[in-house]
């Protein structure tokens, strides 16, 4: 099962590196139009598989207690505020540097919390090369953020630009917000972890084990997709691009924006399901492997699509060297699982 796992979780991180992709093809819609329903499409599936499947639902929230219950909502409402961070953090030090602080830090933080909960059961030699392999993927991810750094650089002395856009002020907050968003969107692994209490009620209850991973989902998706929907619906307001919905020419996007969220579904969900395959220490290493897979994906299709043309030999040998070091962390983390397995 462990292999399983492993190979579930390597899916779900190529679909977490495609979602990308479905926001910079839109045509007509704005971020906010193609986030509100995305987002839906990703928490609705879940919520209804668990009505439709997992008949022990109710009688398990009411065993687990519903402090569980909130502590996963405000989980879920942490990780929606994240994605409004995202936004002035990549806006106020740049995509590359801010993609390379936001990965960073949520590498470190969606794992180690994790792994800091079963500390005490796990032996010497994993706790070890856990944390190696986590390690080795993050600096893997600085890596790539250091060459998306050196592009922008290029390209900004070739357009005759210093690129000084900012005060230093400003760009320490970006910074710091950055970092923030990045602990922040771990608490999607940080509240899936926590809320095996109530998966184990399922269990007991007669639920089929990887069936009851679904019920780890609602709590946390009805908590992030509040605050979600609250941003956009305040930006669709103030921008008016509400009449995006209903603009002619439009489906299109709305198609993208629907198959945009069974990504994120696939991403999120099914990475639950293979992280609890991969044993105990799933969501420890299974969210490095899938931080590290998306961003391999992420860069194949921006090198596909041109965006390195032109970075200079150094950025895109950075570029290599960061993609081999999250192999290198990838395939360390799949050893371990299959070794304390």
């Amino acid at each position: 099962m462990v292999v399983l796992g492993f190979a579930v979780v390597f899916f779900a991180g190529i679909a977490n590196g495609c979602v990308g992709l479905l926001v910079r093809v839109r045509r007509r819609y704005v971020v906010e139009n193609t986030m509100v329903v995305a987002f839906l499409v990703a928490a609705a599936i879940p919520i209804v598989a668990v009505a439709a499947l997992v008949p022990e639902w109710r009688p398990a929230v009411t065993a687990t207690g519903w402090a569980t219950i909130a502590t996963v909502f405000a989980f879920g409402l942490v990780w929606g505020l994240a994605s409004t961070l995202f936004v002035f953090g990549i806006s106020s030090v740049g995509l590359s540097l801010g993609y390379a602080l936001i990965m960073g830090v949520a590498t470190v933080a969606g794992s180690v919390v994790p792994l800091v909960r079963r500390w005490a059961t796990i032996p010497g030699p994993p706790r070890l090369l856990i944390c190696l392999g986590v390690g080795i993927c993050v600096l893997g991810v600085s890596a790539c953020g250091l060459a998306g750094m050196s592009r922008d650089r290029s390209r900004k002395t070739r357009a005759g630009s210093d690129g000084s856009r900012s005060s230093p002020w400003l760009s320490a907050v970006g910074v710091s917000v950055c970092v923030m968003s990045g602990l922040f969107g771990a608490c999607i692994n940080i509240g899936f972890d926590y809320a095996d209490r109530i998966s184990a009620q399922c269990i007991s209850l007669g639920t089929e084990p990887a069936l009851a991973t679904l019920v780890r989902w609602p709590a946390f998706y009805c908590g992030g997709y509040l605050v979600i929907l609250a941003t956009c619906t305040w930006n669709m307001t103030r921008n008016q691009t509400w009449r995006r919905f209903v603009d002619p020419g439009t489906g299109r996007d709305l198609g993208l924006a629907v198959l945009m969220g069974l990504l994120i579904f696939v991403s999120q969900v099914v990475y639950g399901l293979g992280a609890f395959w991969m044993g105990e220490l799933g969501t420890s290493m299974g969210w490095g492997v899938l931080m590290a897979v998306g961003l391999l994906v992420a860069n194949g299709i921006g090198i596909s699509l041109g965006e390195w043309h032109g970075a200079g030999r150094r950025a895109f040998a950075t570029l290599c060297v960061g993609m081999c070091i999250l192999v290198l962390g990838t395939v360390l983390l799949a050893w371990v699982a299959g070794w304390s397995a």
